[in-house]
């Protein structure tokens, strides 16, 4: 029953994961390019985050409380990280590379994650990502190969969390070898 309660919560909070893919999909009227956007979004979340953890916002625990882990009840949550993660790579990288980050983190890691940490979840990660960087760079070399390797270490392994570290690695190494993503 614990098992079956783990996966709907974890199907919830893939979906809701993959909501991310709205700032593609309204690319066009969203004002992605205006640090002053992501910097209020992202003084938006911190002072959201600070108050529910500091239990001022505490109904908040309660509204996502199927959705948040045990550990965010009172941390930080992945959200807090995944805005972070989306915001940073829009303030700081090229609108493709960009792009490609968060079809990574919201693709790629939420399909993953309903594998638990299995190696089922690094290889579906892996698969997924070199699919989707194939679809962006127009190319499958060892290089991107190499690159995709990396991100699923760093998606496993780095902390703080993957939400922050995934699509900083991804649009990071992206510019490296595409100088010219615009």
């Amino acid at each position: 029953m614990q098992r079956k309660l783990n996966l709907k919560r974890e199907i919830l909070r893939k979906i809701i994961h993959s909501s991310g893919l709205s700032f593609y999909f309204f690319k066009n009227w969203l004002p992605l390019s205006n640090p002053l956007f992501w910097l209020f979004i992202l003084f938006f979340i911190n002072f959201v985050e600070i108050l529910r953890s500091l239990q001022i916002l505490s109904f908040l625990n309660k509204l996502f409380r199927s959705a948040l882990r045990e550990k965010e009840l009172e941390n930080f949550s992945g959200a807090f990280y995944y805005f972070w993660g989306i915001g940073l790579v829009f303030l700081f990288f090229p609108l493709k590379a960009s792009f490609l980050s968060l079809w990574v983190l919201c693709v790629a890691d939420g399909i993953a994650g309903l594998f638990g940490r299995s190696w089922l979840h690094s290889f579906s990660f892996f698969l997924i990502s070199l699919l989707i960087a194939t679809f962006f760079t127009g190319s499958l070399n060892t290089l991107l190969l190499l690159k995709v390797a990396l991100w699923t270490i760093i998606e496993r392994k780095l902390p703080p969390d993957d939400n922050l570290t995934v699509p900083l690695a991804v649009a990071f190494t992206c510019i490296i070898q595409f100088r010219n993503l615009k």
